[in-house]
């Protein structure tokens, strides 16, 4: 620096963005008068001589072009800062975002404008192979966009001058980034211009699809992969993708250069023909119908006539038998055709089929290379990586964690790509990060042990290691525990207005309630325990009344004691919609009565305790009245609602407790911006003696709300930041580095979020009225490509097979009555439910979706075209969220709309079957959107809420499960699962399944 000035000449202003190998700032040149990116190389890659390397080659090879899709480098030079010297480039500064940016927001592109921006690229790379230059790590995160539409190629760090000497890659080793390189690039074999070209095949795949020809986290998968498999057709992940331009991209994907476009010219010039010619003939025609699968011919276990499996009346269907997922699936034996077999399509959403062979006409199957590499890396199932779910989850806010997803604005960056270089050696062996030690380190503290065991006594460690374990157990007291957030909900702080799982796990800091969940990973965290309760609750027995007391020396922030009257206060607050709309509505349901209680602002009672059915005959005493037996009673006490308010506290007529609660738990608000910050601190009068629950470790805990969720990740990433408090899906950028790092990925975990994406089947729209038209549909739709299409392993899910998920008490692993855990669909069953229901030809029917996200759009698709397979012939409805839920909860509005089919998706405010099933199946209920009314269902659940054991009423909401799909009004997709990153410094983190996210209660930090 001198005066102050980058070089003596560039005045620096904000980072950009950063990659594994540089940042790039926005800097003023004060000679110039123009604005410019300057690009620096880390410091600690200063001292490696290839890096510098590559570093220089990025201004030898771009600036040597000049072209309007090039992104022009200007200048390369040094500077010596303190005792090491800094490479640096100075580039145009493009105002605009990358490609894979925009590909974060929108998903996937039309044919058409995909197309398009392909010519801008393959314009731009014919150009520089003109000129002798190979770039070599074309990928979306290296081509700019800029704010007037203008697409420009960047970063040509590893480009190759053909008539150079000078190599980058040394002998069996490749450099690039996986996902769009060429087999003989991965081969380390020579490059010319033609891996350019398929590394634009990649592109082009991704913007019509969303993701590229092949995904996965380990990249030794996806070079094995790109080497050795074919690639599916964009039209198998995409159905509006026209057979004309599968062909095209498949050339350019073929394994042989020989057989691809011969240069970027000429692929651009073939991809202008068809934007000019065929193309929108072939869009305007819609989807094809698929091929026929081999499932058509295959046994599924269950006889032709529905009722010869499921019986004339109730009773669950017999399941096929049970699969351990670490076994292979060998479905029945089919029947042999009656002609040759054709292979079925690719099928890039479940387990890989081969791909029906393209047209002889283009050569992409050209025989492979003869470099092979070994494949024990190769899963049975490619998972495909996770996009964003566009601008939200199609969840009533109500019922599930918001998601809040940030759209990436259109901010001025440069492309700061991360590429990787792979040496082929070390396939094997080595320490994985998915090691899971099962003891305590030798060296492990009294604190350490008392922790371990106060979380259930297991260590957790690498990717996954939270998920039944606690990673990094510790007793150890100090510092702040930082929180990241993009958005949090309104009322946040007060327990009445709030309905999302990230304040529920916040509010567990500063609140206690009469119970709380068990302070554990896994299943076992799910159970409750006594808080400030000395029990669980005691329960007459005809499960009328329930009776708790509470602990001795229960106090609040200010040294006040908490009494059973506070605990009453607040569940009365919850009763004046007029003030707390937002917030659950369990305790007017359950304790209202016909008294039609206002809620305490307009209690006439002069203590404003005048709610009937709660009884406080002293201060250690509640008495809580039903109107019937509600089992799962105690989980509504375990919600944040439940606190005990003062009522000193609650002034303003409710705005007061807003911005400040009284503390019951550990610490307490010491300042809050809405919007802004939270900053929490020790409760000085919190008695740990009293608490079985709460670890307490911090010292503080801050809250910061970041501008968008990319600033999130940022600061998660970097370690400015421990966890992110909503618990967000990560941005494919967030992700693929995650994935592609050890380090990064061995602090991960996959949490499912408690929520199952289905399909509504309406019993007043014809001819769903039908048993066995529900079925046909149960059969035909294909589970895998919608898991695939909404996010695949990573953010997609898991094929669900019933309705209750995973996460639930009374889920059933072993259940599967309408197809194995694979999720591919079975037309030959459905065929037969279709005649047994009368419509042999299949039936024409309205599908509807919340129309706020391309994923949704996408998924829907999916539906179409697997019912499309068997006859069911699906007309596509995207409706706004407000409208589309206001008709979904009214009987009359949905059917006057005529929606025979609706994808929603549901999770239970608490974990049991109870939680989730009730409301979905209940007569009259708004969330019954198909209108069931069982007799069977009605009597399993009138039980079940008899049954205050848990383990018993499991048992009984299990048979629920049952009995909903054999009704079959409810089509189960996927339960939903999402990566979660533990920061480096935490200690005691572990995932808590009701929350959908690390547990807060538990955590400490360490450097």
């Amino acid at each position: 620096m001198t005066d102050g000035l980058f070089a003596g000449r560039y005045q620096l202003a904000e980072l950009l963005g950063a990659g594994g190998m540089a940042r790039v700032h926005r800097a003023h040149d004060t000679r110039m008068g123009r604005t410019v990116a300057v690009k620096t190389l880390l410091p600690e890659l200063a001292g490696d001589p290839d890096a510098r390397r590559r570093f220089a080659r990025e201004a030898q090879a771009a600036g040597a072009l000049n072209h309007p899709g090039i992104v022009t480098v200007h200048d390369q030079d040094e500077i010596r800062d303190g005792d090491g010297v800094v490479p640096y480039l100075v580039m145009e500064y493009v105002r605009g975002g990358t490609l894979s940016q925009i590909l974060r927001r929108e998903t996937y592109f039309a044919p058409e404008r995909a197309v398009r921006i392909a010519c801008d690229i393959l314009d731009a790379l014919a150009h520089a192979h003109s000129r002798g230059t190979v770039h070599r790590d074309v990928k979306p995160a290296n081509v700019m966009v800029t704010t007037e539409g203008v697409v420009k190629v960047a970063d040509f760090g590893i480009a190759r001058v053909l008539d150079a000497d000078a190599r980058l890659t040394t002998t069996g080793s490749a450099i690039g980034t996986p996902s769009y390189m060429s087999p003989e690039q991965i081969n380390g074999a020579e490059v010319d211009a033609r891996s350019d070209v398929y590394a634009v095949g990649c592109v082009l795949t991704e913007l019509l699809t969303g993701r590229p020809p092949f995904t996965d986290g380990n990249p030794i998968n996806l070079m094995y992969w790109h080497v050795h498999t074919t690639p599916p057709a964009p039209s198998a992940r995409n159905p509006r993708v026209p057979r004309e331009l599968d062909a095209l991209v498949l050339t350019a994907l073929a394994k042989d250069p020989a057989a691809r476009h011969f240069d970027a010219g000429v692929f651009r010039d073939r991809l202008r023909s068809w934007l000019t010619g065929a193309g929108h003939a072939a869009l305007l025609s819609g989807p094809a119908v698929p091929p026929a699968d081999d499932r058509a011919t295959r046994p599924l276990g269950a006889a032709a006539d529905p009722r010869a499996t499921f019986g004339a009346g109730a009773g669950p269907p017999a399941y096929p038998a049970a699969r351990t997922p670490a076994t292979p699936q060998t479905p029945p034996t089919p029947q042999p055709p009656a002609t040759p077999h054709t292979p079925p399509a690719a099928n890039p959403y479940g387990a890989p089929r081969e791909a029906t062979p393209p047209p002889a006409e283009h050569p992409a199957y050209a025989p492979k290379l003869h470099v092979p590499l070994p494949p024990p890396y190769q899963p049975s199932t490619p998972p495909p990586l996770n996009r964003p779910s566009g601008t939200g989850d199609f969840t009533p806010a109500r019922r599930t964690r918001r998601r809040w997803i940030a759209a990436v604005s259109g901010l001025a960056v440069a492309a700061v790509a991360v590429s990787v270089t792979l040496a082929f050696a070390p396939f094997g062996g080595g320490k994985g990060d998915d090691a899971k030690p099962t003891t305590p380190p030798s060296n492990a503290t009294i604190g350490q042990a008392a922790a371990l065991k106060m979380h259930g006594g297991k260590v957790g460690a690498g990717y996954g290691g939270g998920l039944d374990g606690v990673v990094r157990p510790s007793g150890k007291t100090g510092g702040t525990l930082q929180l990241a957030a993009s958005e949090t909900e309104d009322g946040m702080l007060d327990p009445a207005r709030s309905y999302s799982q990230p304040s529920w796990n916040l509010q567990r800091l500063y609140l206690r309630k009469l119970v709380d969940y068990a302070p554990m990973p896994g299943a076992a965290g799910r159970a409750l325990m006594p808080d400030l309760a000395t029990d669980t609750g005691r329960v007459s027995s005809d499960g009328y009344t329930w009776t708790f007391t509470l602990k001795p020396g229960l106090t609040y922030e200010d040294g006040t004691p908490i009494t059973t009257q506070d605990i009453k206060y607040g569940i009365e607050r919850t009763f004046d919609r007029s003030v707390f709309g937002t917030g659950p509505t369990y305790f007017v349901d359950l304790l209202d009565q016909g008294q039609n209680y206002p809620g305490p602002y307009k209690d006439t009672d002069p203590d404003k305790l005048g709610l009937h059915s709660v009884a406080t005959p002293d201060k250690r005493t509640i008495v809580f009245t039903l109107a019937k037996p509600f089992a799962d009673f105690r989980y509504v006490l375990a919600l944040s609602m439940a606190a005990p308010v003062p009522p000193r506290s609650d002034t303003g007529g409710g705005k007061d407790f807003q911005g400040h609660p009284m503390s019951s738990g550990p610490y307490r608000v010491a300042s809050y911006t809405a919007g802004s910050a939270l900053h929490l601190t020790r409760n000085t009068h919190w008695n740990q003696a009293t608490d079985p629950i709460h670890s307490a470790l911090p010292d503080a805990v801050d809250v910061r709300i970041y501008g968008s969720q990319a600033a999130v990740e940022d600061a998660l990433l970097s370690g400015s930041a421990d966890l992110d408090l909503n618990a967000q899906t990560l941005s494919d950028t967030a992700e693929s580095k995650l994935l592609n790092d050890p380090a990064l990925k061995s602090r991960a975990d996959l949490v499912y979020n408690g929520a199952t994406r289905y399909l509504s089947l309406q019993t007043s729209i014809a001819p769903f009225n039908k048993l066995e038209c529900r079925w046909a549909v149960q059969y035909a739709v294909d589970r895998s490509q919608i898991r695939a299409v909404v996010g695949g392993q990573y953010d997609g899910g898991d094929v669900a097979t019933t309705m209750l998920p995973p996460t639930t008490d009374g889920y059933d692993p072993d259940a599967h009555p309408f197809g194995y855990t694979d999720g591919t669909p079975y037309p030959a069953q459905a065929k037969q439910q279709l005649a047994a229901c009368g419509k042999p030809g299949g039936f024409s029917v309205t599908l509807a979706g919340p129309g706020n996200s391309p994923r949704l759009e996408e998924a829907m698709l999916a539906i179409q075209h697997s019912l499309a397979a068997v006859g069911i012939r699906v007309t596509i409805l995207q409706v706004a969220t407000s409208s589309y839920y206001a008709t979904l909860n009214s009987p009359a509005k949905l059917k006057q709309a005529g929606w025979g089919m609706a994808l929603t998706v549901w999770a239970a405010d608490w974990p049991t079957g109870g939680g989730f099933l009730r409301t979905l199946v209940q007569p009259g209920n708004p969330n019954n959107y198909a209108g069931l009314d069982d007799v069977n269902v009605n009597n399993i659940v009138e039980k079940a809420d008899t049954l205050t054991d848990p383990a018993a009423a499991a048992g009984q909401w299990k048979a629920a499960d049952q009995a909903v799909m054999r009704d079959s009004t409810m089509v189960p997709l996927i339960y939903v699962r999402h990566l979660v990153y533990r920061g480096s410094r935490l200690t005691n983190a572990y995932e808590q399944q009701v929350f959908g996210g690390v547990d807060l209660t538990a955590l400490g930090v360490q450097s």
